[in-house]
């Protein structure tokens, strides 16, 4: 039984704007922040990303996410889609070319699955790639790989064969 999203669709913009983000940073320090989107059935749809806050903490191998203006940024798509628009998951940076979840990553994705209770997608943008993850089933998270793209965004979906393939988005 499969419990979190079949696909994650990243548009383009959010993945232009995370990345620009990461890269004024140069990488000395991560970064992140939260994403926003819609529900459609069992899949997600990535619209929109919220910057670093003042309020946030980093250091070179860390990022700590301030609710404070996180939480406005959310709660003003909120409102402004009539509740369409909601948080459905976390991004951050990794000074690393094709970047990997570390223990701390997942186990801190886990918790927020549990808090939540319902499908979220989390986002490391590396120096070069972008892994794109989300709760497979319960208690396990596991990198996405693209398997379509157009105009709009990057479709990202389970892998069929091999779990650690490297998910690449240039």
């Amino acid at each position: 039984m499969s419990f979190g999203p079949r696909n994650v669709l990243v548009e383009h913009m959010v993945l232009s704007r995370i990345k620009a983000i990461a890269e004024a940073a140069a990488f000395r320090h991560e970064v992140g922040g939260i994403l926003l989107g819609s529900y459609r059935g069992r899949d997600l749809h990535v619209i929109d990303a919220s910057a670093p806050q003042n309020s946030d903490r980093w250091s070179p191998t860390r990022f700590w996410r301030s609710p404070a203006g996180h939480q406005a940024f959310a709660d003003a798509a909120w409102r402004r889609s009539g509740g369409l628009v909601t948080h459905i998951g976390e991004w951050h940076s990794h000074p690393e070319l094709r970047p990997t979840p570390s223990v701390i990553d997942r186990a801190s994705w886990l918790k927020s699955r549990r808090e939540q209770r319902r499908p979220l997608a989390f986002l490391i943008v590396g120096t070069a790639d972008v892994c794109v993850c989300a709760d497979a089933e319960l208690g396990t998270i596991r990198a996405l790989v693209p398997i379509d793209q157009d105009e709009m965004g990057v479709l990202f979906g389970h892998p069929l064969s091999d779990p650690s393939r490297p998910v690449t988005v240039s």
